[in-house]
């Protein structure tokens, strides 16, 4: 038992560690997460002894898909306990970021401001977080349903959210309702006719129980590619070395990094399930980074809305604030 707590505790450290990469509250983050993992391991192994050999609380699992983590190992209330400590990581992240974009981070420092988009992406990851929680509690195919669709709904918001403004730059009275309306902080972009035909297609085709192959990485490519479409136009018109490139970039490298590892682990837990991998406990860091890259991804895109915005306000005011002002402002 002490044993089992000593590698949670760790765990716990290493996930604030994680969190504190984003750079979106870091002591915040790392203090609710340890404070979560560390109370979780105690109750639950102080629980396991009486009710370990009793069925699980929630049923038998029947979830088709099985990830490589002992199944009610510590105890009956929680199905993969690693998987859905690793989601605690993703509700924090996602909460730091809404908190972010909720104190107007970038908004109060002039601009026409970014922050219903934020929040709404911030809030789609809190609650891809909270399915996936339920679903590793569990184990129930219900809740995979739930867990899939979720990740799907927060990549076609991206989707929306990267193609409206997109739109926006060549279209000056789709441009002019943003600024006009900058007061209303709950004031998102029209969705276009695409984005509206992919959410429902892929909804649909979610809640039909297909294999999660078929519905998020269809979602997630597409999102790759808006984001990209939002991204390039914006760094080919900064000087470079300016303030506004470097800070995109960074966050753009940032991303993608976590990403990467985030895949790796991914795939590695999905080929190789065996007695040295499963210690690794892969499944539950793939949440972790996949949160972290997603954070500063939405990031990323809000901050590239919030320059080109205020630029246009600046113009249409005549002013001669620059974008570069702005992003520069906007990270003090």
């Amino acid at each position: 038992m002490a044993s089992g707590g000593s590698v949670l505790t760790s765990s716990a450290v290493c996930f604030a560690v994680v969190c504190c990469v984003v750079r979106a509250g870091p002591v915040e983050v790392a203090a609710l997460v340890y404070a979560a993992l560390v109370v979780a391991g105690v109750v639950l192994h102080v629980s396991a002894g009486p009710i370990r050999d009793e069925p699980p609380f929630w049923g038998t699992p029947t979830t088709p898909l099985d990830e490589c983590e002992e199944n009610f190992a510590l105890t009956p209330l929680v199905g993969e306990l690693w998987s859905a400590a690793a989601d605690l990581v993703v509700l924090g992240v996602a909460l730091a970021g809404w908190r972010w974009a909720w104190r107007g981070a970038v908004r109060r420092n002039g601009g026409t401001g970014a922050t219903a988009e934020a929040r709404l992406l911030f809030g789609a990851l809190a609650f891809a977080g909270a399915c996936s929680l339920v679903y590793h509690t569990t184990l129930s195919a219900d809740a995979m349903v739930w867990d899939v669709v979720s990740v799907a709904w927060l990549a076609l918001l991206l989707v929306w959210v990267a193609r409206a403004h997109t739109q926006c730059r060549v279209n000056p009275v789709a441009r002019a309702a943003p600024l006009r309306a900058s007061a209303w902080p709950l004031l998102l972009p029209r969705p276009d006719g695409l984005s509206v035909v992919g959410f429902a297609t892929f909804s649909a085709l979610g809640f039909m129980e297909l294999p999660e192959q078929l519905i998020i990485y269809p979602c997630v490519s597409w999102a790759a590619v808006c984001v990209l479409w939002l991204v390039r136009p914006f760094l080919g018109q900064q000087r470079c070395g300016s303030a506004a490139a470097v800070a995109v970039r960074r966050l753009l490298v940032r991303s993608a990094m976590l990403a990467l590892l985030a895949l790796a682990c991914l795939i590695v837990d999905r080929i190789r399930c065996d007695e040295q991998t499963r210690p690794l406990r892969l499944h539950a860091w793939w949440h972790a980074l996949s949160a972290c890259s997603v954070h500063a991804l939405i990031t990323l895109c809000c901050l590239v809305i919030e320059s080109e915005r205020a630029a246009w306000k600046a113009a249409a005011v005549g002013g001669g604030l620059g974008v570069n002002v702005i992003l520069d402002k906007s990270r003090a």
